[in-house]
């Protein structure tokens, strides 16, 4: 889903990445004009392995991924860091179940992504059906 978002903003230059094949496949078939078109690209990977060129993004989106606040991502953050050029944004969001733990998020990424020399804001909502939303956007200065 949001893959067709940012293609409607993004003359081109989206790279989506998911650890399932089920998932890359069924982006790309959804895409498949951008890809052909050479504005889109979906690949299978992890974002602690993913071999990505240096400086080649503007920004990085991470939706509904755990690892930021569940184990030490400081490396994970290094390679953010390096695949984006200098002023790249991060924005990293969830949708968590409760407000607990939207509450544990919301104490722990933003610490994390500041000491890694992110400036951060902190972003809360809700869905339309009441779930707690969450972002936490970084930006390299």
């Amino acid at each position: 889903m949001s893959a067709g978002l940012l293609l409607d903003r993004l003359g081109s230059g989206y790279l989506g990445l998911d650890r399932s094949p089920t998932a890359t496949a069924a982006a790309a078939d959804r895409h498949a004009d951008a890809v052909a078109a050479g504005r889109a690209a979906f690949r299978r990977g992890a974002v602690e392995s993913a071999d990505l060129p240096t400086a080649a993004f503007d920004a990085i989106l991470a939706v509904n991924v755990n690892l930021f606040w569940t184990s030490d991502p400081s490396s994970v953050l290094e390679r953010m860091r390096a695949w984006l050029r200098p002023g790249g944004r991060v924005a990293l969001v969830w949708e968590p179940p409760g407000t607990s733990r939207a509450d544990q998020i919301a104490e722990l990424v933003p610490v994390v992504l500041e000491s890694a020399g992110y400036a951060v804001t902190l972003r809360r909502g809700t869905t339309a059906t009441g779930a707690p939303l969450l972002g936490v956007l970084g930006r390299l200065d």
